[in-house]
């Protein structure tokens, strides 16, 4: 259950990560992300980062906010 305004569903991470991926399974030609790691954890965020690397080496293309990278995320 994702949730909404009346029941308690999913936190905010894994809203965000299920928003991602619903978009990534209708594989686009681009992406448009905004701040795609902000408020998750530093693992999960550089997590999000390499999928999102991955998704632009195979060829797709990707625009992205990232406020406040870490190194990692940066690298």
């Amino acid at each position: 259950m994702i949730g909404g305004v009346l029941r308690k569903g999913i936190s905010g991470g894994e809203s965000k990560r299920t928003s991602m991926g619903y978009e990534l399974i209708t594989n686009p030609s681009i992406l448009l992300l905004d701040e795609p790691t902000s408020g998750l954890d530093s693992q999960t965020a550089l997590s999000i980062a390499r999928l999102i690397r991955k998704e632009a080496n195979l060829g797709m293309t990707i625009l992205t906010t990232i406020h406040l990278p870490s190194p990692e995320i940066l690298d």
